[in-house]
């Protein structure tokens, strides 16, 4: 079973994503945050539980509380026990600034322009850690 974790400011952008998603065919469960701050919070209660954490994230830069920037910060001095989770920015930005600082991040394995879509998406989970 595949665990995705959409951490994303916009409610449009959580339902379109939820049903391109179960489009997939994929067996999965999927994690919604709002804001980094709920996510920052969920990822450290369960740094222990590898099971509980996500194989791929996919994180929107600009939110309010803490941003994508900072909640990659922030989970960098959390010690997780899952270490093959790949993380993707989403941002409907297509700064050369913003694709540049994503790839300042070990952890970061690529950016996103939004929308997403079926086909970048199943690409994206084809290439994942078995």
């Amino acid at each position: 079973m595949l665990l995705i974790c959409l951490i994303d400011d916009d409610p449009t952008y959580h339902f379109i994503s939820t049903r391109l998603i179960s489009t997939l065919g994929i067996p999965h469960t999927l994690l919604q945050f709002y804001d980094g701050a709920e996510a920052l919070e969920y990822f450290t209660a369960n740094r222990s539980n590898a099971s509980l954490l996500p194989d791929l994230v996919l994180l929107d830069i600009n939110m309010p509380y803490l941003d994508g920037w900072q909640f990659l910060d922030e989970m960098a001095e959390v010690e997780l026990t899952k270490s093959n989770m790949t993380i993707y920015m989403c941002s409907s930005s297509d700064s050369s600034f913003d694709c540049e600082k994503a790839t300042t991040y070990d952890n970061v394995t690529g950016y996103l322009r939004k929308p997403l879509t079926r086909d970048k998406l199943l690409e994206i989970i084809h290439k994942l850690p078995k």
